[in-house]
């Protein structure tokens, strides 16, 4: 039994690892590459100045930050306590609007820009309710990636079946993981997923 428990700590941790919020965005941005829609149009040099603008954006700068930050001793970079999350939050969204302001220079970039618009709102939304409560940011950045997907389906009249259902099956693995890790409650992940989908999804059907 002991050992089961193991096995699926190892395989939660991994899952939270794998799909962190830092990550997400960018394979979010691969995935909507391989979606069977317009944006596979969109010449290459276009498409990986995009691609390479989010990651830096959303991935290298926010986790060099964190890496910087685990120097300090006083610092616990697992943000298990809300306290904790406020800065990294801060300098993620500030990290996101600079990425925003990068995209309006490279064409083709007019839904991205939404999509990152989106995110920095969310995130926003997760460093106020983080002064009094641990929302999940696992869910709340899966949540967001899959209301612009769905929105996006909606509003350029294609079908991309395989994304969503990937990304489903990545909020389910992910909503479990941190609630058998103990990281969050069901109600923290909910509100997270919600929150986020709702705001991407609401920005993206109407901008």
């Amino acid at each position: 039994m002991k050992n089961n428990q193991k096995v699926i700590h190892f395989i939660a941790r991994a899952i939270s690892m794998v799909f962190h919020p830092f990550i997400l965005p960018t394979l979010g941005i691969i995935l909507l590459y391989h979606s069977n829609s317009y944006f596979q149009l969109i010449p290459y040099p276009y498409r990986l100045a995009i691609l390479m603008t989010f990651c830096l954006s959303t991935l290298l700068v926010p986790a060099l930050v964190v890496a910087i930050m685990s120097f300090n001793k006083n610092i616990d970079i697992s943000f298990r306590e809300t306290k904790s999350r406020r800065f990294p939050l801060l300098f993620t969204a500030v990290s996101y609007f600079a990425g925003y302001m990068m995209l309006a220079h490279i064409p083709a970039s007019g839904i991205f820009r939404i999509f990152l618009l989106g995110a920095i709102i969310i995130l926003i939304a997760l460093l106020t309710i983080s002064y009094w409560w641990k929302i999940s940011l696992h869910l709340a950045t899966i949540g967001g990636l899959l209301g612009g997907f769905i929105a996006l389906a909606l509003r350029l009249n294609f079908n991309p079946w395989l994304s969503i259902t990937s990304l489903i099956f990545v909020a389910g693995a992910l909503g479990f993981s941190r609630m058998f890790l103990e990281e969050h409650t069901p109600k923290q992940i909910y509100a997270g997923f919600s929150l986020a989908f709702l705001i991407e999804f609401l920005l993206i059907t109407f901008i």
